[in-house]
């Protein structure tokens, strides 16, 4: 897993998620990872915030790969696009 938790000046507690992405096809450097930060609700205990960072690090490692994601809700399928439209 590509997950740090970190626990802020301020007390509060942050999931840190990073993604490798591979090589460059033609200076075959390393790419620079995606990553993101989850802040955690106060009132979720360190065994649920584990779960839930489990779950968004795959669904942030399926957008970052390209790959079609599917709500869960709803079977509508969903590109990057809509899924960036919708939560940024």
């Amino acid at each position: 897993m590509a997950h740090t938790l970190r626990i802020r000046k301020s007390g509060s507690r942050v999931y840190e998620i990073r993604i490798f992405r591979g090589f460059d096809s033609e200076t075959g450097k390393r790419l620079a990872p995606c990553s993101m930060t989850w802040p955690v609700p106060e009132e979720m205990s360190a065994r649920e915030a584990e779960q839930k960072i489990i779950e968004i690090e795959e669904e942030f490692r399926l957008v970052v790969s390209g790959a079609v994601l599917k709500e869960k809700p709803v079977s509508e399928t969903v590109t990057f696009r809509k899924y960036t439209e919708r939560y940024l």
